[in-house]
């Protein structure tokens, strides 16, 4: 039963908001052979300029068959080779930091 609250409570509406861009929260790539794969990407509304990341309902993720993706959309083949050209030199950085650390 409602009782009438002497200091009610006020929430301000909030204005609408554009987020026209996404922010990519989550990447995963999962290769246990050349045959069996899956990529995960979690992909969230935002806008760069004020910062603001929309909260995680608004987020879109994205499974797929890794290797079948390669296969059918050659953007992702450059930009996985892309990865796989780095890790040499990403392996370089991280042993040299934790040298560093050490």
């Amino acid at each position: 039963m409602p009782i009438q609250n002497e200091n009610p409570l006020v929430i301000p509406a909030e204005s609408e908001k554009t987020l026209s861009q996404i922010w990519v929260s989550e990447l995963r790539v999962s290769a246990e052979s050349a045959s069996d794969g899956r990529l995960y990407l979690r992909l969230i509304p935002c806008d760069s300029e004020s910062g603001e990341i929309a909260d995680t309902e608004h987020a879109k993720d994205l499974h797929a068959d890794l290797w079948d993706l390669m296969d059918k959309v050659p953007k992702a083949a450059t930009a996985m080779k892309a990865v796989f050209d780095a890790i040499p030199d990403i392996e370089a950085y991280y042993d040299a930091e934790k040298n560093e650390n050490q």
